[in-house]
């Protein structure tokens, strides 16, 4: 079994930006799973730092907010998200039920519409501990397991419940 990428020997390999670069590039291509996973993340974060961009001009301009209170609303959307964690984390039956993705782009879609409406800041704390814990989705590495899927993939199994298990 060849070595993983990171436990090669230092001594055999000079280290430099480039070769660790290539190396990385390399274990990303004989790992088929890794490759479209590092491929979302990075979709994901172009995403979240224009809807960043985005979210930090309505709350400067539209809201009328400071530094300080732009971070206050950010707090809240990871209040919300943690309370959606506590929620979705359980493994109970109904957060693996199918329809919970669809109901959970709903009530994001319509926190963001409804975000996009209000000039009220407390308001738009009380939209985005909504947006912020109707988006996150719990993984239950059990069920992954069960379906055959050991818990390195069990990522695969939490978004949508039939993509991977």
């Amino acid at each position: 079994m060849t070595p993983h990428a990171t436990t090669v020997s230092t001594a055999d390999h000079p280290r430099g930006g480039w070769t660790e670069f290539r190396t990385g590039v390399a274990y990303l291509l004989e790992h088929p799973t890794a490759l479209p996973l590092v491929i979302l993340a990075g979709i994901f974060a172009f995403l979240l730092a224009i809807l960043m961009v985005t979210f930090i001009g309505y709350a400067m301009d539209t809201l009328g907010l400071r530094t300080g209170g732009v971070g206050y609303l950010v707090a809240a959307g990871g209040a919300g998200a943690a309370f959606g964690i506590g929620a979705f984390s359980k493994g109970r039956a109904w957060t693996q039920a199918d329809w919970l993705p669809f109901a959970q782009l709903v009530v994001a879609a319509g926190a963001l519409v409804a975000l996009s409406q209000t000039t009220n800041v407390w308001l738009a704390a009380g939209i985005l501990v909504v947006l912020g814990g109707g988006c996150v989705n719990g993984v239950d590495p059990h069920r992954c397991e069960a379906a055959g899927a050991g818990r390195g993939q069990a990522a695969r199994c939490g978004f949508l419940p039939r993509a991977g298990c």
